[in-house]
């Protein structure tokens, strides 16, 4: 647990809070190791009937509480800054330009001394089967590696196809997109394409993007419209962000507010939404 990052080996949220408030403040570990489940439904009220502390303490115990990470992975910026672009995007002529940055791909290269001894009729019958034998190897090495690049090409040209516009800032929201759309375009399968997009970024008009982040699913409004879920993000966001915080609303009455924007959801997919958010719910909003 003492790793980088700290506590990335806790085995819940709750040894992980434990793991922070340890020699912080004895009554915040105390709230989290005997009413975690209180704490977690925000049940103050019944928090504050269990323990023989005053009032005002257990809130700041609470606050202190409120203010450690909640995950030890996620809760990392590593910033822009540190993140080098797989492929650059612009805009040219009404058009998309698309360069790959595999520059790395010019530092691999078969030793010419290796090539020569292989060749050398000096060597050996079974030095230069063992050396044909891993020069093989290291080609095939390179070849997968100029695959992944073009692969990674079609990739990227496919989602410009679908989210150009959401790119160039000419729409607000993305545009439905899956992994199945692309799988079929390129006739790669889709596990294929899955890796081609993992961790992969790319510098575009809108700044440093991650391929995975313009993948969306459909949803179709109330009037038949096809919509995506970023779309649904937006306005659940929205409306969370425009509400009384002294009367907050509960995931069902965001639910009729959206109505009379045409998304007609369950209140299930609402909760869904604003966990992904990282939005907490109506009570724990309340001011």
């Amino acid at each position: 647990m003492q790793l980088n990052p700290k506590g990335v080996a806790s085995r819940d949220l709750k040894e992980y809070l434990i793991f922070q408030l340890k020699n912080i403040n004895s009554l915040s570990t105390e709230i989290v190791e005997n009413y975690f489940e209180q704490f977690l439904d925000q049940d103050i009220k019944g928090i504050k009937n269990s323990l023989d502390s005053k009032s005002e303490e257990i809130d700041q115990a609470l606050l202190i509480i409120a203010d450690q990470n909640f995950s030890p992975i996620f809760d990392i910026d590593l910033g822009d800054e540190n993140i080098i672009p797989d492929a650059v995007v612009k805009l040219k002529d009404d058009g998309w330009l698309i360069l790959i940055n595999d520059s790395f791909l010019n530092k691999y290269q078969i030793s010419q001394d290796y090539l020569d001894a292989a060749f050398n009729e000096k060597s050996s019958e079974q030095e230069k089967s063992f050396l044909k034998n891993h020069i093989s190897s290291a080609q095939n090495i390179l070849d997968t590696l100029n695959y992944r690049s073009s692969v990674l090409k079609d990739v990227i040209e496919q989602i410009l196809l679908v989210q150009g516009d959401y790119l160039s800032e000419k729409s607000e929201f993305l545009s439905p997109l899956k992994l199945e759309n692309i799988e079929k375009k390129i006739e790669k399968d889709i596990s294929s394409v899955s890796r081609v997009i993992k961790n992969k970024y790319i510098d575009s008009p809108l700044g440093l993007v991650s391929l995975k982040s313009l993948f969306s699913s459909a949803l179709t409004k109330n009037s038949g419209e096809v919509s995506s879920s970023n779309e649904l993000k937006y306005m659940i966001s929205n409306i969370i962000e425009k509400e009384d915080k002294g009367k907050p609303l509960s995931d069902s009455n965001i639910v009729e507010k959206l109505m009379t924007k045409d998304f007609l959801v369950a209140r299930r997919t609402v909760a869904k939404y604003r966990k992904i958010l990282n939005i907490k719910n109506a009570n724990q909003r309340k001011e």
